[in-house]
């Protein structure tokens, strides 16, 4: 076995070799976080968990009663204050909020995550997965076949790029991405300049706890340009024409928004490129109240640009860590938990169905929509659930799912659609 082992390390080259010990160390790492991820996000969680038992199991209709009405009054009072596209502060909104908020319960949560790892498998991996292991960072982590971006105007089984779709019918498109590899810099760009994305959401940097997570593919400076072979005849140039440091809405936690001009034979495409620095490796941020804010601001930029004619609101918006599946899963649920929120409330206000009521709420032939929700109300495993179908692995860590929550629960108390007598005990 020894002699054999000899014989298969002598044949590989030294990157190989070097990418060998790279992914063996990245293994371990998982293992290890599975092996504590459970034990860590109990912990971490059990604020939040005993919370929610308290607001979960009142007894006293009387006293759920006057919450309601408290909310939908709060809900009047803040009918002008903005939200992610899709509807202002309103009474059904207020409603919704304190039916999703008082659905949730101690176990609950626990149940939901225990359930979605029984059934995270995901879709069907691309046959073309394990032939292009240099364009694969993490060997580990399969590409769905069903949903994987495909690059245009290559060869069949050379149009691999480790991306996928990402549509949970909440009015916003997505493609879920590892970071970039020197080997799929130029990849990476010519996905952005085919698909029209106007955003790039970075969620982790270049390198983490000494270990490489991303390839440096943008220019950081204000007037750097990076040039990338797309093809013969085809260079296309990256040029930042601002940087933006920390800006205000984000409190501590550190951002950078990047204005990008990408250029191909004569043609120019806008990309703002939205680099969050501070979200450790499958752990979670330290302020929840900030992710909305975020994803707002990503939302002006994406509706700036389509006012502009210059990408349609059909574009996905990119997002990627260095998987591509936990930070950036849990971003994407955050954002699609909140949509959906303001859209069963706009779909009550209208009689309408709404653009999210089929898929996360109510679904009878899919066990994981239905738990932890009652009829009419946003179902987080529904939407997990089709999030892994599209991507798979996402959302990695039990503290990363109550993290969803807990983002979604602090803009519900920024923007008071949820009586604080309910979320006092959740969120102090």
């Amino acid at each position: 076995m020894v002699k054999f082992l000899w014989k298969k390390q002598a044949g590989m080259t030294g990157r190989d070799r070097r990418r060998s010990r790279e992914q063996g160390k990245e293994k371990e790492k998982e293992q290890k976080a599975k092996a504590t991820a459970t034990g860590a996000g109990k912990r971490w969680s059990m604020g939040l968990i005993n919370g929610i038992r308290k607001s979960g199991d009142r007894k006293s209709g009387e006293r759920r009663s006057g919450d309601r009405k408290s909310g939908g009054r709060r809900s009047k009072e803040n009918k002008d204050k903005g939200t992610m596209k899709g509807g202002a502060g309103s009474a059904e909104l207020g409603k919704k909020c304190v039916a999703w908020a008082e659905s949730l319960s101690a176990t609950g949560l626990l149940e939901e995550w225990e359930g979605l790892e029984r059934e995270k498998d995901g879709g069907r991996p691309s046959a073309d997965f394990h032939k292009v292991t240099a364009k694969t960072r993490y060997s580990a982590i399969p590409c769905v076949e069903k949903t994987r971006v495909k690059l245009a105007g290559y060869p069949a089984g050379k149009d691999f790029i480790h991306a996928n779709h990402v549509d949970l019918d909440t009015g916003r498109k997505w493609i879920l991405t590892q970071g970039p590899l020197a080997e799929t810099g130029s990849d990476f760009w010519a996905m952005v300049w085919q698909e029209k994305c106007p955003a790039i959401v970075m969620l982790c940097q270049t390198r983490e706890e000494g270990r490489d997570k991303c390839l440096q593919y943008y220019p950081e400076k204000k007037g750097e340009t990076k040039k990338f072979n797309l093809g013969p005849g085809k260079e296309l140039a990256v040029t930042s024409e601002s940087v933006m440091k920390d800006p205000g809405f984000m409190k501590e936690q550190q951002v950078t928004l990047n204005s990008l001009k990408l250029k191909l034979q004569g043609h120019v495409q806008p990309v703002l490129h939205m680099q969050y620095t501070t979200w450790p490796d499958q752990k979670v941020p330290s302020f929840p109240d900030a992710m909305v804010p975020f994803l707002e601001k990503m939302e002006t930029h994406v509706e700036e640009q389509v006012k502009k004619k210059r990408v349609t609101s059909e574009r996905p918006v990119l997002v990627h860590c260095s998987a591509g599946i936990g930070r950036s899963g849990t971003l994407v649920l955050i954002h699609s938990l909140w949509r959906t929120l303001l859209g069963l409330a706009q779909a009550d206000a209208s009689g309408g169905p709404g653009p999210a009521s089929d898929k996360t709420t109510d679904k009878s032939s899919d066990k994981s929509s239905d738990r932890g929700a009652p009829r009419g109300v946003a179902s987080v495993p529904g939407l997990l659930s089709s999030l892994r179908q599209q991507r798979h692995g996402a959302v990695q860590t039990l503290q990363q799912y109550f993290f969803i929550h807990q983002a979604v629960i602090a803009e519900l108390k920024r923007q008071r659609l949820v009586p604080t007598e309910l979320l006092a005990p959740i969120i102090p």
